[in-house]
């Protein structure tokens, strides 16, 4: 029969380990941005070394700073790549607006559009192309509808991430012994 103190052993290690799954459950979609505010903090730390010198070793100080340079450097782009798509973007529903209207004004005793190649050889076939290219605008729309409700889902969780990434980076920097250190004297490996 198993000792007392080996019973509680026993029991710690059983809550421990319960309480460290619902933990990791319970963060888990936050773990991508934790960890890549680490590794962020671990290449800027010379960036953030620079900005202590700065600011006479103010360390929040310091950590705004590198912040800032961060985000203007990788924001900056970002806004540029993002502007060019929506264009784009705006260019492309312009144009599919278009051919839905052209399509959606098509009656099934038109004649094709002379866009159509080989127009004058589907002419009897008509009436069917004319309701199926019909149905093919109705599924695109329904199609463009959900991937914009998708996109609106996608972009509400995106800013809470980048919310906890910046956080967790701010803080990061400023700690006294990097975050990246401190993970590997927990792993057992050499941190160098």
């Amino acid at each position: 029969m198993p000792t007392t103190e080996r019973m509680q052993w026993l029991a710690l290690l059983a809550v421990t380990l319960i309480v460290s799954v619902l933990f990791i459950g319970m963060v888990q979609s936050f773990l991508v941005a934790l960890v890549l505010a680490a590794i962020t903090a671990a290449m800027s730390a010379r960036l953030n070394a620079r900005m202590l010198i700065v600011t006479r070793k103010r360390r929040s100080l310091a950590a705004i700073l590198t912040l800032i340079v961060l985000a203007v450097s990788v924001v900056a782009p970002l806004i540029g790549i993002i502007w060019l798509a929506v264009a784009q973007a705006q260019g492309l529903e312009s144009a599919a607006s278009d051919l839905v209207r052209e399509l959606r004004s098509l009656s099934s005793e038109d004649a094709l559009p002379e866009w159509v190649p080989f127009r004058d050889l589907l002419g009897q076939y008509s009436a069917q192309i004319t309701s199926k290219l019909g149905e093919l605008a109705s599924a695109i729309g329904s199609f463009a509808v959900a991937i914009l409700s998708d996109a609106t889902r996608g972009t509400a969780k995106f800013l809470l991430d980048l919310f906890v990434y910046f956080y967790a980076l701010f803080i990061f920097l400023q700690m006294e012994r990097p975050v990246i250190e401190q993970i590997l004297s927990y792993s057992g490996l050499a941190p160098n």
